[in-house]
């Protein structure tokens, strides 16, 4: 009996990890654009572009550091997808309305993406599913919560 049980659990254990796993590919969400040949960035866009993984260590204000490993998409090919071009820097703003300027070198820079993974784990919809990882950057760039990108020209 007891055995019947334990497998009964570890069955409904497999079963809650894989809805938890397909968490990333069902979740739907929007950036909105502005200023460049589209007005959003989507799940649907996203899903379009090579994701890619990195290593990056976070510097915090503190002088604490932590390393994750994140997956995404590169920013660059989020900014080509998106049609900025002659750009002078790019803003991404959170919903709280904190932003930060990327400069071309740091848009083109293979350790910023557009991570929705870390660590194995998606981002939840508290995090709107995405955020900027600026992996040879200071942890004020990495931007949490994007909801909007502004091509400056």
């Amino acid at each position: 009996m007891k055995k019947r049980v334990l497998a009964v659990v570890l069955v409904l254990v497999m079963v809650a990890g894989m809805f938890v796993g397909c968490a990333k590919q069902d979740a739907e969400w929007s950036i909105e654009i502005v200023g460049g040949k589209t007005d959003a960035f989507t799940s649907v866009d996203y899903e379009k572009l090579d994701e890619v993984e990195i290593t990056a260590v976070m510097k915090k204000k503190t002088g604490t550091e932590v390393t994750q490993v994140w997956q995404g998409v590169k920013f660059a090919d989020l900014v080509d997808a998106i049609g900025a071009v002659d750009y002078i820097s790019i803003t991404v703003e959170a919903a709280d309305g904190y932003a930060q300027e990327y400069t071309s070198d740091i848009v083109n820079d293979d350790m910023t993406i557009l991570g929705t993974v870390v660590d194995g784990e998606a981002l939840g919809a508290n995090q709107n599913w995405v955020q900027t990882v600026a992996g040879k950057y200071p942890g004020n760039m990495w931007i949490r919560d994007i909801v909007k990108i502004i091509i400056n020209k």
